[in-house]
């Protein structure tokens, strides 16, 4: 395909350049700091990488909804969004924090796209993102009527087969409504994942019959089949049949299971009366859930992500201990309570739409739980792009709730496994030498690519420029603060294929950032899109300015987004060339940088040694040092930790700092337990003596590796 820079697009759209550095108005950003760079991509690509395009349905704009992740400056402004109509909040955020006396002045909202000016617009001064997930993870979602996928579910199928509807009955459908939460002990460990198998027995005390752990579940990509087109009539129906999702009492969205719908389920399988016994997965087919990608054929999830996590975070026993006996620490009798991601979220490697549900689900766990008792909500989900200094919009939503709801709370996050992904470089720009980003574009990526650089700006009369050119040597324009360059289809439709931007100020952080967005270079399967060349694509940036000379340097470091291969891609990832000895370094998940929260990277039970690909963090710039390391492999023959599948007589293999976060969350909620109401400031040193405190013998927590 033939393209070529628009340059007259860039002089005739500018945007105003921002004021000049050693300016008096170059240290006021406003409050807002601008629009998302990403929100303008979508824009100039027509929304293309973001719109429901999966094969039978399509979602057109006026039916569609734009998700944000969003920061009130105060509560004036808070009030003024609750009330201004357009902006869609969950009740959630209308309520003060559980268990404190404030407002959450950060939450997530959704703005139908109708009303995208006034996002644009934005006269109430709001400052926030883009939250949505990439197109082409709804095709890995939801695939198509032939093939390996199934087509959308239907109400005919919702009730297939529902063996569990009996014993459901059972229990009167307004009993199902009630949200009490039947723990086991004091507190809860919360897992935001996808899938949850919560009639496996390692999730179901011993007793006769067992009595379920898992005392909520909130599956937030399940209402819109759920209840959101059923008319009030159905939804009785389907309540007097035994149907036993319920709309979230405090989110517009999802489908949710209390304690009593999840006992009656766990009595299904357990009941010793019935005969015969029903089996697991009969039961998860007649509630419509686990279903594999929603086959058709209603085949379930053999294993999942989430089951493994919930396992190693609080299931009956713990799969690091090297003990088979029960229920042999606290956690092995906590409550549980799950939060699944939409199965498009979760497919989407790149995390558009992570922040957002991730808030959401957090905000889900505190109203669940008892206030002021313990509770650990793990997170084994990351990205790989953005500032990387706890200034990014859902770690400061996060740290807010950690401050509100100071003891007796804690967030874990995955440190992530880019360590050797070759994603990260970090170069120093001077006035008499450029630096050279070169970026490997593999063919067949059918996901837009994303690559951001991040600096601090320049204290005295200079800036920052960059430029880019592709496989075909033709360079782009210097993009300044304030500009934009654009790659264009050289057709008739001048389609735009790339975009450089440079923001002294961004929403999302308070570093300034350039922006390289690049179209898929392989064309997706459900539908025909633009097509950017595969190969070797390279990014400069030069200082410019009168004083530039005297400046010195300027570090930056740049990060390309994650962009997993999807179903049937093996290998089209883009990473870096020419990378340094150092750029392993501040790989850290883009999540897990925060404040307050806690981040767990993984090593090797048996060798001792950190994993190959285990993040590291820039400790000097790491508040605190709130990271250590967790066991998530066996030894060198087994480089996994073996937990719970979906039923409940089978395991399933995984490694990964999504084992060492669970495995972190389960020994902290121990600690709680035990009476330390630590307060959120307090976990470094905490984190420090329970390494110092573990047996000998068998250590699953170690100091993190000293860059």
């Amino acid at each position: 395909m033939s393209t070529r820079w628009d340059h007259r697009e860039t002089q005739a759209h500018k945007q105003p350049v921002s004021p000049e550095p050693g300016s008096k108005q170059a240290a006021q950003a406003p409050w807002h700091r601008g629009l998302d760079p990403y929100f303008r991509w979508a824009q100039l690509t027509r929304w293309r990488g973001f719109t429901v395009h999966a094969g039978w349905e399509r979602v057109e704009p006026k039916d569609s909804y734009i998700q944000i992740l969003a920061r009130a400056k105060d509560q004036d402004m808070l009030n003024a969004v609750l009330a201004c109509g357009w902006l869609l909040v969950s009740c959630a955020y209308r309520n003060k924090i559980p268990g404190t006396i404030s407002h959450a002045l950060f939450f997530s909202a959704r703005v139908a796209r109708i009303d995208e000016d006034k996002l644009v617009a934005n006269e109430l001064g709001l400052r926030w993102e883009l939250a949505l997930p990439l197109r082409d993870a709804e095709r890995q979602a939801s695939g198509s009527t032939d093939g390996f996928f199934g087509p959308s579910r239907s109400l005919v199928n919702f009730q297939a087969a529902n063996a569990a509807g009996v014993a459901i009955r059972a229990v009167q459908p307004l009993d199902l409504v009630g949200s009490e939460p039947q723990t086991l002990l004091l507190g809860a460990v919360a897992v935001i994942d996808f899938g949850c198998p919560f009639l496996n027995q390692r999730f179901v005390t011993d007793d006769k019959p067992g009595l379920a752990r898992v005392m909520a579940l909130w599956d937030q990509g399940g209402g819109v089949r759920s209840f959101a087109h059923i008319k009030d009539a159905h939804k009785r129906a389907l309540a007097e049949q035994g149907w036993p999702w319920l709309v979230p009492q405090n989110f517009d969205y999802g489908r949710e299971m209390g304690p009593k719908a999840l006992q009656a389920l766990v009595e299904c399988a357990r009941d010793t009366q019935q005969r015969p016994l029903l089996d697991e997965r009969d039961i998860y087919r007649s509630v419509d859930y686990l279903i594999d990608y929603e086959d058709p054929r209603r085949r379930i999830w053999s294993a999942t992500h989430g089951g493994h996590v919930l396992d190693v975070a609080g299931g009956g026993t713990d799969p690091l201990s090297g003990s088979d006996t029960e229920h042999s620490d606290p956690a092995s009798w906590a409550g549980l309570v799950f939060v699944q991601l939409p199965s498009l979220t979760a497919a989407d490697s790149s995390g558009g739409a992570l922040s957002a549900h991730l808030l959401d689900g957090v905000r889900y766990a505190l109203s669940v739980s008892e206030p002021g008792e313990p509770l650990v909500v793990n997170i084994s989900y990351g990205t790989f792009a953005g500032p990387h200094d706890g200034s990014s919009m859902i770690e400061a939503a996060m740290d807010e709730l950690l401050a509100q709801r100071s003891e007796n709370f804690a967030i874990v996050l995955a440190a992530g496994n880019a360590r050797d992904a070759h994603c990260h470089a970090r170069r120093q720009v001077r006035h008499e030498r450029s630096a050279l980003l070169r970026c490997w574009m593999a063919a067949g990526d059918t996901t837009d690519t994303f690559v951001e650089i991040w600096y601090t700006d320049p204290k005295v009369d200079a800036n920052l420029e960059a430029r880019v050119r592709g496989p075909n040597r033709q360079w782009s324009q210097w993009v300044a603060p304030g500009e934009h360059d654009l790659l264009r289809d050289s057709g008739r439709a001048r389609t735009v294929v790339a975009m450089l931007r440079h923001d002294r100020w961004v929403p999302n952080a308070d570093p300034s950032m350039v922006l390289f967005a690049i179209a898929p270079t392989g064309i997706p399967a459900d539908v025909p899109t633009e097509q950017s060349d595969a190969g070797m694509w390279e990014i400069e940036l030069r200082m410019v300015g009168r004083g530039s000379k005297d400046q010195g340097l300027v570090e930056v470091q740049a990060w390309i987004e994650r962009d997993d291969p999807g179903y049937g891609q093996a290998g089209a990832r883009p990473y870096f060339l020419d990378q340094l000895a150092d750029d392993e370094v501040n790989t850290l998940s883009s999540i897990a940088t925060g404040q307050w929260t806690l981040a767990a990277g993984g090593f090797n039970l048996g060798t001792g040694q950190a994993t190959h690909y285990s993040s590291l963090a820039n400790l000097p710039q790491m508040n605190r040092r709130r990271m250590v390391l967790a066991g998530c492999e066996e030894d060198e023959t087994t480089p996994s930790i073996a937990a719970a599948a979906v039923r409940s007589a089978e395991v399933y293999r995984m490694n990964g700092t999504s084992v060492a976060a669970p495995a972190l969350a389960r020994r902290i909620y121990k600690r709680m337990v035990e009476g330390a109401l630590v307060s959120h400031w307090q976990w470094p040193k905490v984190l420090r003596a329970m390494v110092k405190a573990q047996a000998s013998e068998r250590p699953i927590l170690k100091e993190p590796e000293v860059e």
